[in-house]
């Protein structure tokens, strides 16, 4: 039986680090605001664990590798379960063509820039390395080949299903 949750967005107002714990990790006093928006979290029992991290990278969302708390939470995770026979791998997907994530962010990113969807969405293949954005189905072949026996020796990795995007 799967559950689906909301996972509330919020705005930083004020954010100061007063400290660093002897785990690596930072306190900080934050100030926030709620806003309107949240990801979708969905959990079913399953034989391995997948965390699939969804973002834009035009707004700061960093989508693979250490950076990500989704990513490193996943390794965690996996370096414990592993003994255990559990695999973890996170899905990493970039802009994903026709989600409603794409369609809500277009929309303020238009808003804000003043920019057309035609012409950011040229812009946003132009800087791919495949010169193409993921669907929906390329996210899935991946979920798939992920909950697949073809994968069965990998854990602790994060796919990005992205087009090739890269940091320049």
């Amino acid at each position: 039986m799967a559950v689906e949750l909301l996972a509330p967005a919020k705005v930083n107002l004020a954010l100061e680090v007063t400290g660093r714990r002897p785990d690596g990790y930072h306190d900080l006093v934050s100030v926030v605001q709620t806003i309107d928006l949240a990801d979708r979290v969905l959990l079913d029992l399953a034989p391995s664990i997948e965390i699939e991290v969804a973002g834009e990278k035009t707004l700061g969302v960093p989508l693979e590798g250490p950076r990500n708390l989704a990513y490193r939470a996943a390794v965690a995770l996996a370096a414990e379960a592993g003994p255990y026979g559990i695999r973890v791998n996170a899905l990493c997907p970039g802009i994903v063509l026709g989600t409603e994530m794409h369609h809500k962010v277009n929309r303020e990113i238009e808003k804000m820039s003043g920019i057309g969807p035609e012409k950011r969405l040229e812009a946003a293949r132009k800087s791919l390395l495949l010169r193409r954005l993921p669907t929906a189905e390329d996210v899935a072949a991946t979920a798939l080949f992920l909950a697949s026996a073809d994968s069965s020796i990998m854990t602790g990795q994060a796919l990005n299903v992205d087009g090739g995007s890269r940091l320049d």
